[in-house]
């Protein structure tokens, strides 16, 4: 039986190829700007419009296109940056597949105007949903100047999955921080709804493209780091490790000039600050690896943002070794601990097989990718806990080294209280708000200044303390807020605080729901606000770090999350930076007063994140264990 099979017409092939390369308006920023940087360009002009969705303007100083050229442009696959089949094993440009151009115009209406410098003259070319409207000759500047008007106009499909305007934008904005960050040499400019949102200056070194990106406060705890082994080198900053962000935005992993997402690198970074940062924190590091094209394939997906490794585990130990040796350097430390290579299961988590796992790096040396002009930025402050609350007593003591038990010395054996908690395996799971359980504990001391230990009748009880104090300010805060009550305390030296344009464009659209919790914010100038006011129980803790964290939960919340859920995550940051913290040694007297507080709350036996904040283990449970009964 024949005639089932038949060849796609082209406007339905560009159209498939359209999904795959044109997810949304940040796919498009990515495209062009590629494309400019391909093409030599030392400037590009950005203007965006309505979240991408009513506009992308993308003008460069590259060495533009002859009229022949810009009309085989439109063509499916057509593309200046390979010849023959041997030329994908060793690409060096961002584009390659000659998809971008044709795709992005099947699904918007595309204008472009293009001209080679020398030339008297240009070319203008208007396409609206694939189909060429107009080619002629026009004045253009050397180089390419494309303007991209209502996206997915064709699809309206593909138009409602777009989310807001503001959080495309923020799609966009990490698109240009990648690449802008990857090529400090050349010069950018944003506008956002005509305004201008982002200006770098051409030839930057590194450090001041990473200070111009995400603010001068981020480089203060940076050093570089520099290392080579045989054909490979990294090179770039990494953060120390006092410097720690709640996701992965100020961590940005560059092969060979190309920005990617690997989870071989990601792993890595993270496994070299194992023991050194908290748990659930993610180290900040701009890391650029070099090695010889033919070790990669950059060939994976559409979008180019995944590669595969030859040697996956080779270069993963590298760069771990790379990272620990600087920040041993830096923190004039001995050596860290060597980390061991991963098992065949761990590395199964973070690498592909490969037929060539074996392959050894002896090519001869990658050119020099180090940036000029770098110097080692010094160590930076540790950050500083925040300290306890201030209805606790003031400690005279001083806190020393975390002690493994420190009892509370109590002579005599308190009476024994009512029933004892309801508890599932030893996890307290209901307690009813107003019923004094609590402070009828008796404290008994603390174990790694982490956990409170407490007695009631012929139970024990483990309070993390962190978490407890945690669920006190959470509480506190809901019901100030609900009872629209909040006590506001403004600051008598405002604190200026440095963003990203990505951070900033969060904050814009959060600043009067900040406001409403508290956070008085104003803008001081280009990507500087300056905080003036907080909320009252918050005045011990460190500010900035605080509206750094609000501004990475917001950018990943925004994701997934509905309004009352992002509402909710700003309570959980506000109280997480208020509580004290694991390692901090406390009074008897701070204690108590603690324990008073949880009796008075709603749900006292978990923090705000739904982790367990109290364990029971009662005197049979302990008998058994020791075989007395």
């Amino acid at each position: 039986m024949s005639g089932k099979i038949t060849v796609l017409p082209d406007e339905v092939a560009n159209h498939i190829a359209a999904g795959e390369v044109v997810e949304r308006p940040a796919s498009v920023v990515k495209e062009l700007m590629e494309n400019a940087i391909d093409a030599e360009a030392t400037q590009i002009d950005i203007e965006i419009g309505v979240g991408g969705k009513a506009y992308i303007r993308v003008r460069d100083n590259g060495y533009g296109m002859s009229r022949a050229d810009a009309e085989l442009a439109f063509e499916r696959h057509a593309t200046s940056k390979i010849r023959c089949t041997e030329d994908i094993a060793h690409i060096a440009t961002l584009g390659f597949r000659g998809e971008a151009l044709p795709s992005i115009a099947s699904v918007s209406k595309l204008t472009l105007l293009t001209q080679t410098p020398g030339s008297f003259v240009g070319t203008r070319i208007e396409i609206h949903g694939g189909e060429i409207l107009k080619i002629m000759e026009s004045g253009s500047a050397p180089g390419a100047y494309i303007e991209v008007n209502d996206l997915f106009y064709k699809t309206p499909a593909r138009l409602k999955f777009l989310k807001s305007a503001a959080t495309e934008l923020s799609y966009i904005n990490n698109v240009i921080t990648d690449l802008a960050l990857a090529h400090p040499h050349i010069g950018f400019t944003v506008k956002n709804n005509a305004k201008e949102q982002l200006h770098l200056s051409a030839e930057n070194t590194l450090l001041q493209r990473i200070a111009g990106l995400f603010g001068r406060d981020a480089i203060r705890e940076l050093v570089e780091i520099h290392e080579s082994a045989g054909s490979l080198e990294v090179l770039g900053f990494i953060g120390l490790p006092s410097f720690h962000k709640a996701n992965r935005n100020y961590q940005k992993t560059f092969v060979n000039r190309r920005p990617v997402k690997d989870k071989v690198l990601s792993h890595a970074i993270q496994q070299a600050y194992e023991t050194l940062i908290p748990k659930r924190r993610y180290p900040v590091a701009f890391v650029f690896l070099a090695l010889p094209v033919e070790l990669v394939d950059v060939n994976v997906h559409p979008t180019k943002m995944e590669i595969r490794f030859i040697n996956s585990q080779a270069i993963h130990q590298f760069v771990v070794n790379a990272i620990r040796k600087t920040l041993s350097t830096a923190l004039n430390t001995r050596s860290l601990p060597a980390l061991e290579t991963p098992d065949e299961s761990e590395q199964s988590a973070f690498s592909e097989p490969s037929d060539a796992e074996d392959a050894q790096f002896e090519f001869s040396p990658p050119q020099r990718n180090r940036f000029p002009g770098e110097k080692r930025v010094p160590q930076g402050e540790p950050c500083k806990g925040a300290p306890f609350l201030s209805e606790f007593p003031e400690s005279t003591e001083n806190s020393g080294e975390p002690s493994e038990f420190r009892p509370f010395p109590r002579p005599h054996r308190s009476t024994p209280g009512p029933a004892s908690l309801p508890a599932q395996e030893g996890v307290i799971s209901q307690i009813q708000p107003g019923s004094a359980l609590f402070s009828r504990m008796r404290p008994i001391g603390q174990f790694q200044e982490t956990y409170i230990l407490t007695e009631q009748g012929n139970d024990l009880f483990i309070i993390d303390q962190h978490a407890a104090h945690e669920r006190i300010f959470y509480e506190k805060l809901q019901t100030q807020l609900q009872k629209n009550a909040l006590d506001i305390q403004h600051l008598l030296f405002p604190v200026s605080i440095e963003l990203s344009h990505r951070e900033q464009a969060i904050l814009e659209e959060y600043l009067p729901t900040l406001q409403q919790y508290g956070l008085e914010l104003e803008p001081f100038g280009g990507n500087t606000y300056i905080l003036k006011a907080v909320p009252a129980m918050l005045a011990k803790a460190d500010y900035k770090k605080l509206i750094y964290d609000i501004l990475d939960h917001l950018t990943e919340s925004g994701k997934t999350t509905g309004v009352q859920e992002k509402l909710d995550d700003l309570l959980k940051v506000m109280a997480c930076h208020t509580a004290i913290r694991a390692h901090h040694r406390l009074q008897e007297s701070q204690i108590i007063a603690l324990l008073q507080q949880l009796d008075g709350l709603q749900l006292p036996y978990t923090c705000p994140h739904g982790r367990p904040m109290i364990i029971k283990l009662s005197l049979t449970d302990l008998e058994k264990k020791f075989g007395r009964t």
